[in-house]
């Protein structure tokens, strides 16, 4: 683990935010190791304790936000399939949000430094990567507000508006709905079991 370590952190571009997430990625392993060999959830404990490292030794709030989203995002490209829909493009474009490019970066160092080297699957998300961030008018872009929610449904503030409008842009995000306001109020109007 230590090796691999060193391999991936060698492997990403030299870039403070970029190397520390590389040298975070896998330190939630070890408490997550299970007998069978597997490492279940170590990307959410490494986040964690990248977080408390980093606030001990006093980093910047934004960029100890930007490794630690890193470290718990990082294995979603090297599972990546070519099976996955563009909806599950999207979701990972706009999980990663401004850490995108990083992301890649770290997941291609994380899978040359693997027994198993993959990077063609990683050109190919990097390609509907690119295709989904393209798209115009943008599926990612939210195209209604809390207060159009509200309108259309004749309901006042509270949790449901919040429900409502991400259940509109997951499904504008799947396709399901073309990713224009108009198209998505019709849709609001029209589905009042949403």
């Amino acid at each position: 683990m230590y090796g691999h370590t060193l391999l991936t952190v060698e492997r990403v571009p030299a870039e403070l935010i970029v190397r520390l997430a590389a040298l975070f990625h896998d330190v939630g392993k070890p408490s997550t190791a299970t007998p069978d060999g597997a490492f279940t959830g170590h990307e959410t404990v490494g986040a964690a304790m990248a977080r408390s490292a980093l606030e001990r030794l006093r980093f910047a709030q934004k960029d100890v936000d930007a490794v630690v989203l890193l470290v718990r995002l990082h294995l979603r490209p090297v599972y990546y399939r070519s099976e996955w829909s563009d909806g599950a493009v999207r979701r990972l474009a706009r999980d990663a949000g401004e850490q995108l490019d990083r992301l890649m970066a770290l997941a291609r160092a994380d899978v040359a430094a693997s027994a198993y080297p993959e990077p063609e699957k990683l050109d190919e998300l990097q390609a509907r990567i690119d295709a989904v961030l393209h798209e115009r008018p943008s599926r990612l872009t939210p195209v209604v507000t809390g207060e159009d929610v509200m309108r259309v449904r004749g309901i006042g503030p509270g949790p449901d508006v919040g429900r409502i409008k991400q259940r509109l842009q997951e499904l504008v995000i799947d396709g399901e709905i073309a990713p224009t306001r108009e198209a998505v109020l019709d849709y609001l109007a029209s589905h009042p079991d949403l």
